[in-house]
């Protein structure tokens, strides 16, 4: 009686009894065990859930990042992210593409991943507007990084949208 089942199999959801004892059994398993368990579960959702890909990236997202697969768990931040500014949810956008920021240390410096960033950080740019004002600091930090990636991409479409933003920041 360690595991509840919610529903019928095979759309059954089984939940810990106890908090506790779900953090003693993740903590039982060796690293490379629970990265591989990690890694087939977003596997299987990218391959037999189709519908969780839509409407919550951030649960494949999560997977990949603790699999050790960052670049899959980038992409899946930013739908995540671009998913929650979609519905107004700016604080959970900025959650979300905060996460794809914190992983890019991780992958190499290429063109794509500098790609990767620039989308970030003009998806988190809108969302700090709404929550923080036009004028916080936070605004200036992630518009100005996306300006500096522009000049990285070389001419890209996407420095009008950045420098509107930097207009925005300093007008305000």
């Amino acid at each position: 009686e360690l595991l509840y089942q919610r529903g019928r199999p095979p759309r059954a959801t089984y939940v810990f009894k106890h908090a506790l004892i779900q953090d003693a059994a993740y903590a039982s398993l060796l690293r490379s065990t629970r990265q591989q368990i990690h890694l087939r579960i977003a596997q299987l959702f990218e391959v037999g859930f189709p519908e969780i890909l839509e409407t919550q990236p951030e649960v494949v997202a999560y997977h990949y990042a603790e699999a050790g697969r960052a670049e899959q768990a980038i992409s899946y931040w930013n739908r995540a992210g671009q998913r929650a500014l979609q519905y107004s949810a700016n604080l959970e956008a900025i959650g979300h593409l905060r996460q794809g920021v914190a992983l890019l240390p991780v992958i190499p410096d290429t063109p794509t991943r500098t790609q990767q960033e620039l989308e970030l950080q003009m998806a988190l740019g809108p969302a700090l507007m709404a929550t923080q004002g036009f004028a916080a600091p936070d605004v200036a930090q992630t518009y100005d990084r996306a300006r500096d990636l522009c000049r990285r991409v070389g001419d890209t479409p996407q420095l009008f949208p950045v420098l509107h933003g930097l207009w925005r920041f300093y007008v305000n």
